[in-house]
């Protein structure tokens, strides 16, 4: 019985609306009844042909095989989810897709490079998983690809035609499987491959027609040498082959897998990417400062890609007076281990303000500085009267680890820094080298008895006994007197309370904000003087045990 609206499926799918209607069946919009009413696609199955014939029913089981599809491919964004089948009824109830179809876009403008190579990259992959699986579309064009108003994503709908290879004679041809349908002939006329079989590369070529037709605005029907002259026009050399490839009605010349295409999309775009940073790189000579400022801030989007750059940004910040605050460092700090280099060597620059950026800037880089150890080594000596060059030195140290192991003997020095900070962060470090730095535990003990200790939370002191934990010495064996409950606790119970109540301060200072509406800015720049835990405090309150 031909569903019409105000029908209710199973008690549960509710026709609320015609959406069209062809030689196969009917599609509607239907409301979920136990879903909050939320909207669905409700296909109906009209069998066209004589129910017992041959045709009849190989269209009966292109519709069943539709249900089957959909729910093997569930879960994947491309693709509209199966919500029920109903075989008896020949219904499918699908998720409806709210947006417009790619020739629905087109009608208002055709698309430039940059959307074609987005297209390709979003339904290569879904076809992938597809032809793995052993099935074709047959019927891919810009009717049947859809754009996800909620979230700009495309979806391939409407997999009625779609075959299973299982389903089809197989033989070789060439050195290429070419299977045969033993169903007759579908698709839509220009989109088709001109082929008599359906393959992984005939749905490639239904792909390159869709780009065809959404780049250019002819019907693929059309395609000749003039109309390929206007995607010369409108796109690069290595997008254009792609397409040519794409569509090639030569089987033997086209993409046979959409691995090989989207290889092949990987290397154009790697190729982009190395244009504009050569385009950014002749910037950064402009003589019109808003020039060279903005390649500055675009090449930082390129990361290690960009490194040829780094000794001209390394020689923009040798320039009298070009601001230390400048967007450089942050270009640096994108770029990354190829910049380490060039940053040590600027750790002895005679301007303070250098010094201190480029310390600052390894700090950021992190473990991948250790190009820089000997230079942030010899940094330890600095003259900087505020610390703050040796401090940043130290931290980095401290966050490479044991490969920076070599530093351990600087580091015991740093311990008698006129900076607390820097003894701090020093301890810090020399907890990251483990039992390798067993010969500071005397120099740490010492350094602990002359750090005047409240409950506060002397950063010194608590970083001191996290480094002793960290080295392998029984911390437990310390007992401490606390100033505010005159209680006598081990170390590690004295470090745990003071780090529990800092939280528990921090914790209530934000909820008293909220109480009062107020925004709290919480600001901490990486020379705190609260170290960073050596273990989290789960580990840390496990006892010593050796």
């Amino acid at each position: 019985m031909a569903l019409q609206i105000g029908d209710t499926i199973s008690t549960r799918y509710k026709i609320i609306e015609e959406l069209e209607e062809g030689g196969f069946g009917k599609i509607f919009i239907a409301e979920d009844l136990l879903k909050f009413n939320s909207k669905c696609v409700v296909k109906q199955f009209i069998q066209p042909y004589d129910e017992q014939s041959d045709i009849g029913q190989r269209a009966t089981e292109l519709f069943h095989k539709e249900a089957i599809i959909l729910q093997d491919l569930e879960g994947y964004p491309q693709v509209p989810n199966l919500l029920a089948y109903f075989e008896n009824e020949k219904i499918i109830v699908q998720e409806l897709i709210n947006g417009k179809n790619l020739l629905n876009e087109l009608e208002q403008k055709t698309f430039d490079e940059k959307q074609i190579l987005d297209l390709l990259s979003q339904l290569l992959p879904i076809l992938k998983v597809i032809h793995e699986r052993g099935i074709f579309h047959r019927d891919i064009k810009p009717d049947n690809i859809m754009r996800n108003q909620e979230n700009g994503k495309l979806v391939l709908i409407d997999f009625g035609i779609a075959k299973q290879i299982s389903e089809l004679d197989i033989f070789t041809e060439k050195s290429v499987a070419l299977r045969i349908p033993r169903s007759t002939n579908l698709g839509t006329y220009g989109y088709q491959a001109p082929e008599n079989f359906s393959s992984p590369a005939s749905d490639l070529y239904s792909l390159g027609a869709t780009c065809f037709h959404l780049l250019t605005g002819y019907h693929p029907e059309y395609a000749n040498e003039r109309s390929w002259i206007n995607v010369e026009m409108e796109v690069k050399k290595p997008t254009e082959t792609i397409l040519k490839k794409l569509f090639s009605e030569d089987l033997s010349t086209r993409y046979q897998n959409a691995e090989e295409v989207l290889q092949d999309i990987r290397a154009t775009e790697d190729l982009k990417r190395i244009e504009k940073v050569e385009f950014l790189l002749s910037l950064l000579n402009a003589t019109d400062e808003r020039y060279r400022n903005q390649a500055i801030n675009d090449l930082a989007e390129f990361g290690a890609d960009a490194s040829a750059a780094t000794s001209q940004l390394i020689n923009i910040l040798h320039k009298d007076g070009y601001p230390p605050d400048s967007s450089v460092w942050n270009t640096l700090v994108k770029i990354g281990e190829e910049s380490v280099p060039f940053l040590a060597n600027l750790l002895q620059n005679e301007r303070l303000d250098i010094r201190r950026k480029a310390a600052s800037t390894l700090e950021q880089i992190g473990v991948q500085a250790k190009a820089a150890i000997p230079h942030l080594i010899r940094a330890f000596e600095d003259s900087d009267s505020d610390g703050d060059v040796r401090w940043y030195a130290v931290i980095t140290i401290g966050k490479i680890g044991i490969p920076a192991k070599e530093a351990i003997p600087a580091l015991i020095e740093r311990l008698r820094d006129s900076k607390a900070g820097v003894r701090a962060w020093a301890l810090y470090a020399l907890g990251r080298m483990g039992d390798l730095a067993k010969e500071a535990e005397s120099i740490i003990l010492e350094l602990l008895s002359q750090e005047k200790l409240n409950d506060v939370g002397n950063s010194v002191f608590i970083a001191g006994i996290e480094a002793l934990d960290a080295i392998g010495f029984n911390i437990d064996e310390i007992q401490i007197n606390s100033t505010e409950d005159n209680a006598v606790r081990t170390a590690r119970e004295w470090v745990l309370l003071v780090r529990e109540e800092a939280l528990k301060s921090q914790k209530e200072a934000r909820e008293s904000a909220r109480a009062r509406g107020a925004i709290m800015l919480e600001y901490q720049r990486p020379l705190s003087a609260y170290t960073p835990p050596q273990k989290d405090p789960s580990q840390f309150r496990e006892i010593y045990s050796n």
